[in-house]
């Protein structure tokens, strides 16, 4: 390639760039890799068409033309690109605008309500909506059955007369709506669910995480809400006053505010194709909060009491046993299979943890025969399921394609098997699950509620009292974080602030030194000791009455 070819072709480059990034906003779309098309393609194809249109018309008369000496060649090319050109245009002017029906402003327009009513069917459409977007569900009348079985109809929730009648109207007007829309070929999907979906999309073509996809979808579609408008959405300057109201006015903590700024830098980048979006907020740091972290005592009565309601089909208590035993996380716990489970060596393996990343843990070795009567009980559900024909369970990643037939083998199978088998979201195939997330917190709220404690337990309070008890008990902490899966340091040095001393400050009490004693030195002199000259005072009464039951025989002493 000579210099004047190699400069012809820098040049055509350049106003392809420039044609293209002109076309795309006049279209009234930016200047990034993807267009506007999660939302309406009609525009941006148009503009498509007439850059490509330009161009071509651009380069057969600056760099084909001239070459072309022979006229049939010339009257050839001229005729082809022109029936290519016409081809673009009857596809383009042909497709259809896909018109848009929002409920919301229907039911306001609707002439067959009260305002009362109108009132009730917005309160539970709402409802509705709510639900199904918390679920991923696409709106039929099978998210509007399990809608009214498990939000309407719970036992929990006694429900009026006259509401489950407002509330089966409203039902049944959306449904009917619903059907008037494809009817016409409309889209009934709002604003906040289309950029959900964009989202997680593009979250599923990069192999981000399930939760991660989750997260970035709940945030697109609350910034989509906040915005209110389509063409609102891909402004930065939108999303930078959302941005400032949740930092300014919500007083989140610090880690929710990275949470959103992620998402809408992944929503700008990978969806709208933003280059590099500058949103200009800065997040506001917050104190550090010290974990909910049980005493032996109470990880005991809670543990106790979770093992006096399980029964073979729901190990709650074995569960919550090598959570607190291992420290895990609720969703490594959950998905722990048999293979993960070393009885000689007594350890658990994490596998794909938080980070994608894998350790060891060790496994408690009191527990060992209750998990041998459970990998008992996993056989048995394994053989019924080999039997049935219910497909493998899921396996992660690219090993489903690569062991094919290793989904139904026993050594993949969950530890922890839910009762009955269900759909997978993913997939669609009917499949045995591991024992759900929400189940077992359930247990764990019923547990402490027997228990008396007025402390906030959940399941992330056994992976902090077994740090916070390691470390008491002289661990090194380097070897905690190694147990615990923490990427830094730091993020283990939070224990120092509740593992510090018997009393779990790292100081002794000063009435202790002037007693001489440590604990309850009051409380052990009025017990072991007896002065028949001297009457106890009222107050000292009462503390003996308390110690009988601590001290035994010594209370006899008074």
């Amino acid at each position: 390639m000579d210099e004047e070819t190699f400069e012809d072709f820098l040049d055509f480059a350049r106003v392809f760039k420039k044609t293209w990034a002109y076309q795309r906003q006049k279209a009234g779309g930016g200047v990034g890799r993807i267009p506007l098309g999660i939302f309406s393609r009609k525009p941006t194809d148009r503009a498509e068409i007439r850059a490509i249109i330009w161009i071509l018309g651009w380069w057969a008369q600056n760099m084909i033309f001239p070459i072309l000496s022979n006229k049939v060649f010339l009257w050839t090319f001229f005729f082809w690109q022109a029936a290519c050109c016409y081809a673009f245009f009857v596809h383009v002017m042909s497709t259809k605008n896909i018109s848009r029906c929002c409920w919301r402003k229907d039911l306001a327009g609707f002439r067959g309500l009260s305002e009362s009513e109108r009132c009730g069917f917005l309160l539970v459409l709402e409802w509705f909506e709510n639900y199904r977007l918390r679920c991923d569900l696409v709106a039929n009348r099978e998210a509007a059955v399990r809608f009214w079985k498990e939000e309407v109809l719970r036992e929990d929730r006694p429900r009026e007369k006259w509401q489950l009648e407002q509330w089966g109207d409203a039902m049944q007007w959306y449904l009917k709506w619903l059907g008037d829309c494809q009817v016409k070929g409309a889209d009934h999907r709002s604003v906040a669910e289309r950029v959900r979906g964009a989202v997680h999309s593009a979250c599923a073509r990069r192999g981000l995480a399930p939760r991660t996809k989750q997260c970035y979808g709940a945030w697109a579609a609350r910034y989509s809400n906040y915005a209110g408008d389509e063409r609102a959405v891909m402004l930065v300057e939108t999303a930078t006053r959302f941005l400032t109201s949740v930092v300014e006015d919500e007083d989140c903590a610090y880690s929710t505010q990275k949470q959103a700024l992620n998402a809408l830098a992944f929503l700008f980048k990978c969806v709208l194709g933003e280059e590099e979006p500058v949103f200009g907020v800065k997040l506001k740091k917050t104190g550090t909060r010290v974990p909910v972290v049980l005493s032996k005592e109470e990880a005991r009565n809670v543990l106790s009491k979770m093992e006096e309601e399980e029964s073979k089909e729901a190990r709650y208590g074995l569960a919550a046993r090598i959570q607190y035993g291992a420290g895990l996380r609720l969703s490594e716990v959950m998905r722990l299979r048999m293979q993960d489970v070393d009885l000689e060596r007594g350890t658990v393996t994490v596998r794909a943890g938080k980070g994608d990343k894998d350790r060891m843990s060790v496994l408690p070795r009191s527990l060992v025969k209750e998990v041998v009567a459970q990998m008992e009980y996993g056989r048995e559900l394994w053989e019924k399921d080999r039997q049935a024909g219910v497909a493998g369970v899921h396996i992660p990643g690219a090993l489903a394609r690569k062991f094919r037939r290793a989904a139904e083998t026993f050594g993949w199978f969950w530890l922890f098997p839910a009762k009955q088998v269900s759909v997978d979201p993913e997939c669609g195939v009917e499949r045995r699950h591991h024992m759900h997330e929400k189940v077992y917190n359930e247990a764990i709220k019923r547990a402490t509620k027997e228990a008396g404690m007025e402390k906030r337990v959940t399941s992330h309070a056994f992976r902090h009292s077994f740090a916070t008890h390691l470390l008491e008990s002289g661990t090194d902490l380097r070897r905690i974080q190694d147990l615990l899966g923490h990427e830094d340091i730091t993020t283990t040095e939070i224990y120092l602030h509740v593992a510090r001393g018997e009393n779990g400050m790292g100081v002794r009490s000063p009435l202790d030194v002037l007693w001489g004693r440590s604990g309850s030195c009051r409380v052990k002199r009025l017990c072991l000791t007896r002065s028949p000259r001297k009457r106890l005072h009222p107050r000292d009464h009462r503390v003996k009455r308390l110690c009988l039951t601590r001290y035994g025989a010594h209370g006899e002493n008074f």
